[in-house]
């Protein structure tokens, strides 16, 4: 009796032995699309093509990894935001979908209230640069400061304005929220971290386990950054249009509270996601 080795399989089975480890098709063609290092829609239309027996071991090791809680996106080091691809790793926390809002209502902002004038924006906590970047490629008229604490984000935020080539409209700042910027600004974006350590200290468990908790918590309630920035702000007296930042879906109350001790005298208005949860805060600056 003969005995044969199968030293490979085809992409569609492979995709079929994936769904047994990880229940979800969007992951799985997304890390064997890595893997052969090729576009999600090869895998249909060379659905019976060899997948060598090592390309296929490193898929199944990439999907238990997945399976462990490790996120799709620190193992390809890559996620998409807004329409472009960051590269992205655990040193910066991975753009979500939610805060594409951010980018979109500064858009809307700028295109009704700035004309073709040039628009100063600081991006506070940039992380990976996925705000600063979306905006740089969507305002042709913006000028960015990108800042974060973490020197390791500012690394990653830097291959992706390289990336995109935007090295002449995104300059990248270390510091600890304003305490190194003396610049005056026409908008301040802010996503801050957020999570509280005791209130409002909604996250998942693979989601502390793995991302950079200098991305996540923001004190005891969560909003203790916010404080901080707010209070910077005023004594700065540094932006003359518009602040806005994102926050937690139980914060609102929170916010509100900060928002009229530091800025009695401005209109703002705090917004909700498509999920129906309040999401992002707008402050209108104008002095």
């Amino acid at each position: 009796m003969r005995f044969f080795c199968i030293l490979y399989m085809i992409i569609k089975e492979a995709i079929q032995a994936g769904h047994a480890i990880v229940n979800n098709s969007l992951v799985v063609n997304m890390i064997l699309s890595h893997v052969i290092k090729k576009e999600k829609s090869y895998l249909i239309s060379h659905s019976e093509e060899r997948l060598e027996n090592i390309e296929y071991k490193r898929f199944v090791s990439l999907l238990h990894r997945i399976q462990t809680g490790e996120p799709a996106a620190y193992i390809i080091g890559k996620k998409e935001f807004f329409y472009i691809d960051f590269f992205v790793d655990k040193n910066v926390l991975i753009p979500r979908p939610e805060t594409e809002h951010l980018v979109e209502e500064i858009i809307g902002l700028v295109k009704r209230n700035f004309g073709n004038r040039r628009v100063r924006i600081l991006d506070m906590g940039t992380g990976s640069g996925n705000i600063a970047v979306s905006l740089a490629l969507n305002i042709k008229n913006s000028l960015i400061t990108a800042a974060d604490v973490s020197k390791p984000a500012l690394a990653v935020a830097k291959k992706n304005i390289k990336r995109h080539m935007l090295e002449d409209k995104i300059k990248l700042v270390y510091s600890d929220l304003l305490n190194e910027i003396n610049d005056e600004f026409d908008i301040i974006v802010a996503n801050l971290p957020y999570i509280g350590r005791t209130e409002n200290n909604f996250i998942a468990k693979e989601v502390e386990n793995n991302e950079p908790h200098l991305a996540l918590f923001g004190g005891a309630n969560g909003l203790e950054l916010y404080a901080k920035l707010f209070t910077q702000i005023r004594k700065k007296n540094c932006v003359t249009g518009y602040l806005l930042g994102e926050i937690g879906f139980s914060q609102k109350k929170g916010l509100n509270i900060l928002l009229k001790k530091h800025f009695p005298l401005f209109n703002y208005r705090v917004s909700k996601d498509l999920a129906g949860f309040d999401r992002y805060f707008v402050v209108n600056c104008y002095k």
